[in-house]
């Protein structure tokens, strides 16, 4: 069988280019502390030691949630992931999101009272503690799991049997012969192959080959260059805030607007909209207090990304994404001490 050779080099150079277009658009949004970056191997263990590992660490948990000490609370407690070998594979379980609960926990006992604020150290110990008893039902979730598994697999052949019944009745649709137009479709890209095999196989056509090759690379080139360069232009006139905020952007309503709707929704005990709303009330006043331009498209992490350069805001508006996401994406029950802590956050950002 014949090969196309100058056609998989042109290709080889489409993908290198692919590659270099995704990691040039590839954004990175929060720098990663330091139990996120924690690199040992996972531990192999069995799925019947599993469970004890799991309430060892329940048990890191509670003691932590007791002292919020430094030594109670240290992250490294938990110890590497898990590789936990059944008869179906392995399945690595990561821990990450326990040591960072941790953590948080941690620098929450640690954290000095501020005399501006005497309740504030109050409210960020609350606000790890909320972390903790979510770690907790994580983890509680997680052992309910195996034991579901330790009762036995699920007798699945009810359901054998119905897809071979639907397998012997034969209602499939039947191949379809290629149509006019495929044929000739076939009949010249087979000719272009021949034709291309045959000017690669030329020591003569080989000036030719070159030549295509260098033009592809410079229109491919020149097409990023272009893409790259309106792509600069488009962000530059971003910077540059309109006169007034779009109607779809979080400032075109009042923070205190927002905040409103959310106290109302609260009354009528509907706290993942309460909580929705407190959010955008924070949204809506950074975003006119000019931290960034007003653009509704934006993601939650983007908004963090775009704090960067102001940790001390960074460090009050991701607690307070975090609690947003668990409720409004991850779909996770609330109540009254979420909503709490969502507008403790809110006062300390509006300031």
């Amino acid at each position: 069988m014949q090969t196309c050779r100058p056609a998989t080099i042109p290709i080889t150079v489409l993908g290198l280019c692919c590659c270099l277009q995704t990691s040039l658009c590839r954004a990175s949004y929060l720098p990663l502390g330091p139990e996120e970056r924690y690199s040992a191997p996972a531990e192999s263990i069995n799925t019947a030691d599993y469970p004890a590992r799991l309430r060892g660490l329940q048990a890191v948990l509670d003691a932590c949630a007791r002292t919020m000490s430094a030594a109670a609370c240290d992250w490294q407690l938990v110890g590497p992931d898990a590789a936990v070998r059944s008869a179906s594979g392995i399945r690595t379980v990561q821990f990450a999101w326990l040591r960072s609960a941790l953590r948080d926990a941690s620098q929450a006992g640690a954290a000095p009272a501020s005399p501006k604020d005497p309740g504030a150290k109050q409210r960020t110990l609350e606000a790890a503690q909320g972390r903790l008893r979510d770690a907790g039902l994580r983890l509680d979730q997680e052992l309910a799991q195996q034991h579901e598994t330790f009762k036995g697999k699920r007798d699945v052949t009810p359901e054998r049997a119905a897809l071979k019944k639907i397998l012997a009745s034969g209602g499939y649709a039947e191949e379809v012969p290629p149509t006019l137009l495929e044929r000739l479709r076939d009949a010249f890209l087979r000719w272009l192959n021949r034709r291309l095999n045959a000017i690669s196989g030329s020591q003569a056509s080989q000036f030719i080959v070159n030549l295509l090759l260098v033009s592809l690379i410079v229109v491919v080139c020149g097409g990023m260059t272009w893409w790259f360069a309106r792509k600069v232009q488009s962000q530059r006139l971003m910077l540059t805030p309109p006169a007034t905020p779009d109607p779809s952007a979080p400032s075109s309503l009042d923070w205190q607007q927002w905040l409103d709707e959310g106290k109302s929704f609260a009354k009528e005990r509907q706290w993942r909209e309460a909580i929705h709303r407190v959010y955008w009330s924070a949204i809506s006043r950074l975003e006119s207090r000019g931290f960034w331009p007003a653009d509704r498209a934006r993601t939650p992490r983007e908004y963090l990304t775009l704090l960067g350069t102001h940790p001390e805001t960074l460090d009050d508006l991701r607690p307070l994404t975090r609690s947003f996401e668990r409720t409004w994406y991850g779909d996770q029950a609330a109540g009254q001490p979420e909503f709490d802590r969502a507008c403790a956050l809110l006062e300390r950002l509006v300031r």
